[in-house]
């Protein structure tokens, strides 16, 4: 039954994720700011943080910032 379990495997063709393609986008200060932001969990909430940045205009769903500050995204590999 599960012989072909690997072939469904979720393909990672993304190099960053949405915040990490967000970081990359940003001002260099912007992108110290954010990062600085995302290591500061008990400053910034991801609730917080998704709500902050959505008032800037910048979209960012919740679960995404989550992923992303525990490093559980296509980012992890590549330090963004």
């Amino acid at each position: 039954m599960l012989e072909d379990l690997d072939s469904l495997l979720p393909r990672r063709g993304a190099k960053h994720c949405k915040v990490g393609r967000i970081l990359e986008s940003l001002e260099p200060s912007d992108a110290d700011i954010l990062r600085a932001a995302l290591a500061d969990p008990a400053k910034w909430t991801v609730n917080a943080l998704h709500v902050a940045l959505r008032q800037k205009g910048i979209e960012l769903g919740y679960q995404v910032l989550y992923r992303h500050r525990k490093l559980s995204c296509n980012c992890v590999s590549d330090d963004a």
